[in-house]
């Protein structure tokens, strides 16, 4: 069986191998029989630089040296050429093989970093890591957002991991019918959409780090609709508002400004997916992510309508108790808040 094993091997690599050692003893079949590449390479380098190497080639398994005069061939079938060809070309010290810093895309160094903790050799790649890591951090698009997650965490940056988290809590999605979550967001290349559930975050981020972006998100969500909620029912009952020595009372009947207010949430927040008429809506309910969220209610909050006053010939707002975007927007213990929360989840449940 290994005969045969050994001939298909053979079989394959017969095109002739890269070269990464002139005087290489070994070849590497490397990828799915469909696609696959192979190297030329010096065993000893693979052993000096790897314990897994050691034990695989130097000890009687299957892929150590055959005793006859046969060419030593090992299959890589799950190894990933392209990033085997890096880690190759550097431990060769073949640094023609090394793509320069421009070249390098979150996907290969990635597909490295797995290599190089399947082999145990992330010694390696040490002098590379802080301008791959410089590269894409500056470089990578929205779309590689879970790669880079999954390098943050893999290299032990916490700063970079803590940024890459806020933003997946920011625009994360949760679809209630499917229980699909989403990563939705834009830059210069355009609008992304990422599926998270059953991505490589699930196995190898974070523990549990979905069940916690879901939590976060709704306990950030819940407490704007907390917000709203409020607001929406303080003008259905006729509450008189806080005084506050630092706004001016409103100079109508401030059922006026009330009615005027009430119809504008009803009507905008219907219009952008969040109809007003229930009050207790949950997060679960929201299908759009906190940044759509506040973009939402930003634009609602603004747009509403309240009688204007006049002063010295001019129309002015003198009423702000009635408007409900100032708060929103300004207060401490809004959007503020909401940022101290997030990063307090983040801090207690992903990075500790």
């Amino acid at each position: 069986m290994e005969d045969a094993s050994l001939s298909a091997a053979a079989d394959k690599v017969e095109m002739g191998p890269m070269i990464i050692d002139q005087d290489g003893d070994l070849i590497l079949a490397v990828g799915p029989s469909d696609c696959q590449s192979s190297f030329k390479v010096d065993a000893s380098t693979l052993r000096r630089t790897s314990p897994v190497w050691k034990a695989m080639l130097y000890r009687p398994w299957i892929e150590s040296q055959p005793k006859d005069d046969s060419e030593w061939i090992v299959e890589l079938p799950e190894d990933d050429p392209a990033a085997l060809t890096v880690l190759l070309g550097i431990i060769h010290s073949n640094f023609d093989l090394v793509p320069a810093t421009d070249k390098i895309t979150a996907s290969l160094v990635w597909g490295i970093l797995v290599l190089c903790d399947k082999y145990d050799m992330i010694q390696s790649i040490i002098p590379y890591i802080t301008i791959w890591r410089t590269h894409i951090k500056q470089q990578a698009p929205k779309s590689e957002v879970i790669l880079s997650l999954l390098i943050a965490w893999e290299i032990g940056d916490e700063n970079w991991l803590r940024d890459l988290l806020k933003d997946l809590v920011h625009h994360t999605c949760v679809y209630g019918s499917t229980k699909q979550i989403t990563y939705e967001s834009v830059d210069n290349l355009g609008f992304h959409t990422i599926y998270l559930t059953g991505s490589a975050l699930e196995k190898f981020g974070p523990p549990q780090l979905l069940d916690h972006i879901v939590d976060i998100r709704s306990r950030v969500l819940n407490y704007y609709l907390r917000f709203i909620n409020t607001e929406i029912e303080i003008r259905l009952s006729g509450k008189p508002r806080r005084p506050d020595a630092a706004q001016r009372p409103c100079r109508h009947e401030v059922k006026g400004c009330d009615e005027l207010v009430l119809g504008g949430l009803i009507r905008g927040l219907s219009m952008v997916g969040l109809p007003a008429f229930n009050l207790r809506k949950k997060a679960t309910e929201v299908n759009m992510n906190i940044a759509k969220f506040e973009e939402a209610c930003h634009g609602v909050f603004h747009q509403l309508k309240i009688y204007p006053d006049t002063l010295l010939g001019r129309t002015v707002q003198l009423h702000d108790t009635c408007a409900i975007g100032p708060s929103f927007e300004f207060s401490p213990t809004m959007k503020n808040e909401a940022r101290t929360k997030i990063r307090e989840e983040i801090n207690k449940n992903l990075l500790t």
